[in-house]
């Protein structure tokens, strides 16, 4: 499967690599992930919540340091996932920069640092002759995570804003309800 994904990625996308939490270490711990009809939600739990806030520790650590700024200067945190089955779903990295936004521009002087970590781990299933498209879930969206610092009224000198988001709406397209359908089960 690996050269089926390969393929497939290098064709019709962009990214050229992908990460996933999912190891043998994983496998070897939850050996049941590897049986079918085994792995329970909590098990799947277990493994993706403190991997999800581990990616997003990382990265806003890492944002932080990148930024050059103390990171005392940061006066809110909006975290965002959606793989602690919690809402709001996938769309929830769009749907914090909005939050972010109107935290900063309520707020003067405020810096909003919005981090946003996801894992496929909880759609995993283990390899089926009858199902040969279960990877591509993973292979589309990986494991990740990103930060960004978020602000109003830029610090002249000390700030270096990189782009301005203006307004942010949220519009379901006629005829795609259901083009995304995720069941727990």
């Amino acid at each position: 499967m690996d050269v089926f994904l390969s393929l497939l990625l290098g064709k019709t996308t962009t990214v050229k690599r992908r990460y996933t939490v999912m190891s043998k270490e994983i496998l070897d711990k939850y050996p049941e992930l590897a049986t079918e009809g085994l792995p329970t939600i909590k098990q799947r739990l277990e493994i993706a919540n403190p991997a999800v806030v581990e990616m997003a520790k990382e990265e806003s650590l890492a944002c932080i340091k990148e930024r050059g700024r103390p990171a005392e200067d940061i006066t809110h945190i909006v975290y965002v996932s959606s793989s602690e089955i919690r809402l709001p779903g996938c769309y929830g990295g769009v749907t914090g920069l909005r939050v972010a936004k109107d935290i900063a521009e309520n707020n003067p002087g405020s810096r909003v640092l919005l981090t946003t970590s996801e894992t496929t781990i909880l759609g995993f299933r283990p390899p089926n002759k009858a199902r040969p498209y279960d990877p591509v879930g993973a292979a589309l969206f990986g494991d990740g995570a990103a930060a960004v610092i978020i602000g109003a009224n830029t610090v002249i000198n000390k700030e270096s804003p990189l782009l301005e988001l203006n307004y942010a709406v949220q519009q379901f397209l006629p005829g795609t309800q259901n083009v995304i359908d995720g069941r727990l089960s």
